[in-house]
Parts: structure tokens; C-alpha cells; sequence
């Protein structure tokens, strides 16, 4: 039998149950940084919606809280003008991706000991893709610095990718507002 290379994390694959059992643990560690990137936030489960999980990361967690996501109120369950901009106000690094269009899911837990927990897979962090929906997420965990996880990120929340305020300023302006 082949031994696993020295780098790898090792992988898990969660039904959707387990995944919102496996991100809830995550959250009770009170991560020192999360970067959740979903085309769709809605209501969701334990925390009601983004304002109040937001509130609970930043204050009660004193967490470095990323979100990517499709522009507020763009179809169907995403996030609201109203919550970009409470989520904003709370202190979230708030990046709207306009092109291409945004269809990845990745929740990327760092904490204070140097581990991580990346979840990525179908799950929008939303109440379907927690609870309703037959979701499949890939569930990385480790204390290597997985590379490849990182870049991912980066390139998710870089190009097409913009500050909320940006986004803001930038349709205030195309609509004559």
C-alpha cells in the first residue's frame, strides 16, 4: 500500500447534513479568519442571515470576515442592497463579482494554531444549501497551507472582482443616482 504524499490534506465528502454540522463546529472555534465565497446568500440556518452571522463573527468571534459574491439583488436569493450595506458598517471585507458571473462555493476557515478547514462544493450559503437542498462538499482540513485552496481564493476575489462601495458608487453613477 502507497503512503499519501507528505503535503496532502486529506479529504472528506459530506452530504448536506453534515456539512452545515461540520461548518457549525468551525464556527464554535472561533476562527481567526473565514472567506466564504457563494453566488447566493440567503436565510440561513442558527444565524437567521448574513447581518446577524456577520455580527456574531466580528464581534463575538473577532473574526477577519471575506465574503464573495454576485451583486445584491441580482436574482433570485442573493444578498440585499440593505445587508451589503449592514455587513459593511459591521466591518466585512464585502467583494461583488460581476464578471464572469459567480457560481463557486468555498468556506475557508483559518484559526488561531494554524490549522484550516476549506469546504468546497455546491452548497450557496443559503438555508437550501444547508438543510433543504442534496448537496455534495469536499472538506479539506489540516496545518499545511494548502496552495492550491489559497490561489483559488485569491483568483475568486481578484479580477471581476470589486469592493461593495465600488460596485455601489459605480451603479449609483449608471443609473443617474
Amino acid at each position: 500500500m502507497k503512503s499519501a504524499p507528505r503535503n496532502t490534506v486529506p479529504v472528506e465528502i459530506l452530504p448536506t447534513r453534515s456539512f452545515k454540522r461540520e461548518f457549525l463546529q468551525c464556527v464554535g472555534r472561533k476562527p481567526s479568519a473565514l472567506r466564504v465565497v457563494s453566488p447566493y446568500i440567503g436565510k440561513l440556518p442558527a444565524f437567521r442571515d448574513i447581518v446577524n452571522f456577520s455580527r456574531i463573527m466580528l464581534q463575538y468571534g473577532n473574526c477577519n470576515l471575506q465574503v464573495v459574491t454576485g451583486p445584491p439583488g441580482s436574482q433570485g436569493e442573493t444578498l440585499t442592497s440593505t445587508q451589503a450595506d449592514a455587513i459593511v458598517l459591521l466591518g466585512v471585507d464585502l467583494l461583488i463579482r460581476t464578471s464572469p458571473w459567480l457560481h463557486s462555493k468555498i468556506y475557508h476557515f483559518e484559526f488561531q494554531e494554524g490549522h484550516q478547514t476549506a469546504f468546497i462544493g455546491s452548497s450557496n450559503f443559503t438555508i437550501g444549501g444547508f438543510e433543504r437542498n442534496e448537496e455534495t462538499m469536499a472538506m479539506l482540513r489540516g496545518t499545511v497551507d494548502n496552495n492550491r485552496v489559497q490561489a483559488e481564493l485569491e483568483r475568486l476575489s481578484g479580477w471581476g472582482s470589486m469592493p461593495y462601495l465600488s460596485w455601489k458608487a459605480k451603479n449609483r453613477q449608471k443609473s443617474g443616482g
